[in-house]
């Protein structure tokens, strides 16, 4: 579940307040707080706590001030903004482009739609369109206020809504709609080997070099990542570092790992506090980890294993598990 799904109560309200009565609207309303409070107390009930998102960081600003809170939204929507013409793939870039498209599609439309009085009862295919403009412009203001625009993070929170928008809007304007979406596909041709150069197909092409990887990292951490039946989980879990220079081919290897074997990834080891790593297995770079929390590894009680292709394997005496 994502906090963002929840801005599709936005054209249900739409639909409902042109097709139903006051009183019925007012009823669906209250169904949909009541639906969307419960989506945030239990995501919060449930959900592990992450204190470098942002979303965490605003509510800790508005918790101290006011102030503090609406200077930390501002900065997030102007450090976005710049996010939107950062260079990261041009397939991202693209995407982003097509977005912006829409949002500045979608703003004239409900500019206009608001103006006309005959649209006070809509038929069917403007409904749809109303309706796709608001879904569009709902999510964009949320990501924009609330999240991230860069890396994957925008991409992986619109799509859903542009595909939904989009086949909303082929029932509307089909002949539209199809034109647009035969245009967005030139403009990708227009990048033929770069287009997706971002996306790492690496393994598909070279299988015999990732099964050599899996095997490496296997034969160098087998005397020691051993499952051990009956034991609390976290003695069967390893430890690792979310990013450094080997990030990204590690947790591919790590289907090497004994069956029921289990690994947990840390994502800022800035804000993580060393009585929270409490897995009986560490495997870091202690170079990056020096780099980005100067003192970090002097205040854990770690005992050198062995090296890795992705870093050294500490046994973590911090850990509530025999040795």
């Amino acid at each position: 579940f994502r906090y963002s799904w929840l801005i599709l109560y936005l054209p249900v309200l739409i639909v409902a307040s042109y097709r139903l009565e006051k009183k019925q609207v007012f009823r669906l309303l209250g169904v949909i707080v009541v639906l969307a409070a419960a989506a945030f107390v239990s995501a919060d009930l449930l959900w592990a706590p992450y204190p470098a998102d942002i979303r965490f960081r605003i509510s800790a600003a508005f918790k101290e001030s006011f102030s503090g809170g609406v200077q930390m939204v501002i900065n997030n929507i102007l450090s976005n903004f710049a996010g939107l013409v950062e260079r990261k793939g041009n397939w991202i870039m693209v995407f982003r482009a097509q977005m912006v498209l829409l949002v500045m599609a979608a703003i004239p439309f409900l500019a206009r739609f608001a103006e006309k009085k005959n649209y006070k009862n809509p038929d069917s295919n403007t409904l749809l369109t109303l309706v796709s403009a608001a879904n569009i412009l709902g999510i964009f203001a949320l990501n924009m206020t609330l999240y991230y625009v860069r890396s994957w993070n925008d991409y992986r929170i619109w799509a859903p809504h542009v595909l939904l928008s989009l086949l909303l809007l082929l029932f509307a304007r089909p002949k539209r709609v199809l034109l647009a979406v035969m245009l967005a596909g030139m403009v990708l041709l227009v990048f033929p080997g770069g287009t997706y150069a971002y996306l790492d197909f690496s393994h598909g092409q070279d299988p015999a070099g990732f099964t050599a990887e899996v095997e490496a990292f296997s034969r160098a951490v087998e005397d020691y990542l051993v499952f051990q039946p009956g034991q609390d989980r976290w003695c069967n879990t390893l430890e690792f570092s979310r990013h450094g220079s080997q990030y990204e081919d590690a947790p591919n290897s790590f289907i090497g790992l004994t069956p029921g074997f289990g690994y947990n990834s840390i994502l800022n080891w800035a804000d993580t506090a060393p009585a929270d790593l409490i897995g009986k297995y560490i495997l870091l770079e202690p170079d990056y980890v020096d780099d980005v929390a100067p003192g970090f590894l002097e205040q854990l009680d770690i005992e050198f294993l062995t090296e890795t292709p992705f870093g050294n394997l500490y046994l973590n005496h911090n850990s509530a598990c025999p040795d």
